[in-house]
Formats: structure tokens, C-alpha cells, sequence
């Protein structure tokens, strides 16, 4: 399964959107200007992720994840390496001043959690928007592990091999921090498909030629 260019434009556009609408509630977050750029869209087979998705220094990366459903099937992650997400979470925690080390493992996870949700579900609204469909998310869930622990042991095992990635990379920028991160969006094959067709619809209702 693979992107059209105008496909590709259609989910760049949207995930650039989305960015520009979550930098403005993380500006305000952090006390700071934010921007989020959107730098590549591609969509993969989700054994194809081991080897994209190599994991810094402990060998630990940092997820918020979401479930999807309504008329897509899925998950939608924002995931950071440790390294990138310490960063980020250095920015919030000048704010918060000084705290005990158990206090400020969970301050650390509220505060990735609430990042992660505020760009997941402004995506997600605009995904909606874009595809004319009713979706839902579940609660945002803060994870941190392997690559292979966050993303291959969540589906069930035989499902592995029937799932596709809409990976949107993006950068964030803070200050004179720069965080990068990783938006995918884990769907069923169907869904996928689905996803593609009502862009396809989309582009031909505005005069695309897909």
C-alpha cells in the first residue's frame, strides 16, 4: 500500500494544520513560542517500523498513545525517544519549580501525557474534518518501553502483519530546544483503505485527479 502524491499533499496538509493548531495550545503550556513542523508523510506495513524506529541510549523510547475507532480502527501514537523527551520535559518542569524525585517522575508523565493529547487529539479532529467521519479516541495512555514492547505488543500477535502506519514526522521547537517526534497513526488494513478512499473522494470532489 502506498501514497499518491496527492494523497501524500492531502495528509501533509492536514498534518501541518493540526500542528499549527496544537503549537498554539503548547505555546501557551509552556509559556513559550512553539512551532511544530511536519517535515515527511509516508505510510508503511507496521513490521517495517523495527527498523526505522531505533531507540536512543537506554534503549527506551516514550509514548502517548490513543485508541481510535468510529469509522477508523487504530491507535494514534506520539512517541519520543528518551533523549527528546527529557528535553521537553525540562521545558515544563522550569515552570513547576523544584520537587521530590517521586513527584517529579509523575509530574514527568502528566506532563508528557497532556502533550501527547493535545497533539493527538487535534489531529484527530482534523482527520475527522478531512474525511467527513465520526471518530473517537479513547483516554491518553503514557508508556514508556521498546519499540518492540510499544508498538508490536499492544496489537494481538496474528494482527501484526494486517497493520499499516501513516507516519507523520514532526520537530518541535522551543526556544533554543528543538524535540523531535514521531505522529503515527496505527490502523487494520480496511482502514486504511478506508482512510485513502475518502481522500480519494475528497480530492474528486474539489477537482483532484487521483
Amino acid at each position: 500500500m502506498k501514497l499518491t502524491d496527492l494523497q501524500r499533499d492531502a495528509l501533509g496538509e492536514l498534518a501541518n494544520i493540526s500542528a499549527s493548531r496544537a503549537a498554539k495550545q503548547l505555546s501557551l503550556l509552556l509559556s513559550d513560542t512553539i512551532d511544530i513542523t511536519v517535515p515527511r508523510v509516508e505510510i508503511l506495513p507496521l513490521p517495517e517500523l523495527r527498523e526505522r524506529l531505533t531507540a536512543d541510549g537506554d534503549g527506551t523510547i516514550a509514548s502517548v498513545y490513543q485508541v481510535l475507532s468510529g469509522a477508523l480502527q487504530g491507535r494514534v501514537h506520539l512517541i519520543f525517544h528518551n533523549r527528546d523527551s527529557k528535553a521537553l520535559i525540562h521545558a515544563l518542569i522550569c515552570e513547576a519549580g523544584p520537587m521530590l524525585a517521586e513527584a517529579l517522575r509523575e509530574y514527568e508523565h502528566e506532563a508528557m501525557t497532556e502533550v501527547g493529547n493535545i497533539i493527538i487529539a487535534t489531529f484527530a479532529t482534523m482527520l475527522a474534518d478531512l474525511v467527513g467521519a465520526e471518530l473517537k479516541l479513547s483516554l491518553p495512555y503514557y508508556t514508556e518501553g521498546t519499540v518492540e514492547e510499544l508498538l508490536f505488543r499492544l496489537p494481538v500477535a496474528d494482527e501484526v502483519e494486517e497493520m499499516v502506519v501513516v507516519v507523520i514526522e514532526t520537530v518541535l521547537h522551543a526556544a533554543q530546544r528543538d524535540v523531535s517526534g514521531t505522529l503515527m497513526v496505527v490502523l487494520k488494513v480496511n482502514s486504511a483503505e478506508e482512510l485513502l478512499a475518502r481522500i480519494d473522494a475528497m480530492l474528486q470532489q474539489f477537482g483532484g485527479d487521483v
